[in-house]
């Protein structure tokens, strides 16, 4: 059975959820951050539903189904996944499990920018949709490395996510220049052609605002815009006496 991640359509929003140290990072580096698989905290990335095992035992003594059930044992530590989530608003809950104080961001951009980031480099890099399943029912295609990485429990189904993915296989096709012990993985990017807006986060305070706007548009020149979260935003009401007028005429 084939399979290759989809990609969402270039004008579909995602979104990239951080602190301002991530923000900072990437503002003065110009660089975007894979980290490796094996530092993730869910502890079945790049591993093989109970399926496909069971489908891979059926094989016996076979080298090939052997090599591949192993795989996730050897590929976890040099594969590298930058995370974004798919969305056309900000998430409440992106903005709970990301970030651990006020004092954070969210970059809006879209795939289509994000797409022409990465294909400006030489590296082959997967980008595509993750697919959710039930890892005690469902096998994922064992065709190609990537596919493990393209799929997560249905327990994350709440993140929508869209990853971009590098393999650092010994490769003419798949090598990049990265220490054995690394944790993460950079590649160039133009910022202010990838940003489109920044978003402040919930509960933030004025002077974290304002240090955001002077750091970005001040220190690093970019003029993107500049929003506040409007996930605390409370509902506009209005007594009726306060309704528009209205008359109406009968016949």
């Amino acid at each position: 059975m084939s399979y290759l991640p989809e990609p969402p359509a270039d004008e579909k929003t995602i979104w990239r959820y951080m602190d301002i140290s991530k923000l900072l990072s990437l503002l003065e580096t110009r660089q975007l951050v894979f980290a490796r698989a094996d530092a993730f905290e869910d502890l079945y990335e790049g591993h093989w539903p109970e399926p496909s095992i069971a489908e891979l035992e059926k094989y016996g003594d076979n080298s090939i189904a052997k090599a591949v059930a192993v795989q996730p044992l050897r590929e976890r530590e040099r594969m590298f996944i930058s995370c974004w989530h798919e969305n056309p608003a900000e998430s409440a809950a992106m903005w709970r499990i990301f970030l651990k104080s006020n004092d954070g961001v969210a970059i809006k951009t879209s795939a289509g920018l994000l797409k022409k980031q990465l294909n400006k480099t030489n590296l082959h890099i997967e980008f595509g949709r993750v697919r959710y399943i039930d890892y005690s029912k469902e096998p994922i295609p064992d065709g190609r490395v990537f596919n493990p990485y393209f799929h997560k429990r249905l327990d994350f189904v709440h993140e929508r996510e869209v990853r971009a993915v590098v393999w650092n296989q010994p490769s003419s096709t798949h090598r990049i220049e990265v220490q054995p012990d690394a944790k993460i993985f950079s590649i160039n990017v133009d910022v202010p052609e990838l940003i489109q807006e920044l978003v402040i986060a919930p509960r933030h305070d004025s002077w974290f605002r304002e240090l955001v706007e002077t750091v970005v548009k001040k220190r690093y020149g970019i003029q993107c815009e500049i929003s506040d979260s409007k996930v605390l935003t409370a509902p506009k009401l209005r007594a009726p006496d306060q309704w528009p007028h209205t008359s109406s005429t009968s016949s």
